[in-house]
């Protein structure tokens, strides 16, 4: 059993989250006074959707806004695969083409390549079989 410090309600330590720094290893505020203040703080203060994207290129690629901009003017401003200029999607933005395994930047792509050689899981032969398929395909 824990008290909240912010509520003062004794409740079970599984009421609490866990944080490995605490002696007891659980959070001083239970699960319900977090949640509430989080609701609260995101109303107050809803999160600006461009910045939300530089954090998430920041956090899944290291690339910054500036770094983003300059690969996409490297391109021309066009998918790299099949050179639209509309990104298109759900959220209508650019994805960040990466090597899975290295983690390593390839390049920026419109949705549909990116899912295209997404489902086709990265593979270059499977991408050369499929060409090749449709290429058949067409006589």
């Amino acid at each position: 059993m824990k008290t909240c410090t912010k509520c003062g309600l004794t409740k079970n330590l599984e009421d609490f989250h866990v944080q490995s720094a605490s002696p007891d290893g659980r959070r001083p505020r239970c699960k319900m006074c977090v949640n509430t203040d989080n609701r609260k703080a995101h109303k107050d203060n809803p999160p600006c959707p461009q910045k939300k994207r530089e954090q998430a290129l920041k956090r899944k690629y290291g690339l910054t806004q500036a770094c983003f901009d300059t690969l996409l003017a490297g391109q021309d401003h066009k998918c790299a695969i099949c050179g639209t200029t509309e990104p298109t999607g759900m959220h209508n933005q650019w994805h960040v083409d990466h090597n899975h395994e290295t983690g390593d930047v390839r390049g920026i792509l419109c949705d549909s390549c990116n899912r295209g050689i997404g489902l086709l899981q990265d593979s270059h032969e499977n991408c050369l079989n499929a060409a090749v398929y449709l290429k058949m395909a067409q006589k």
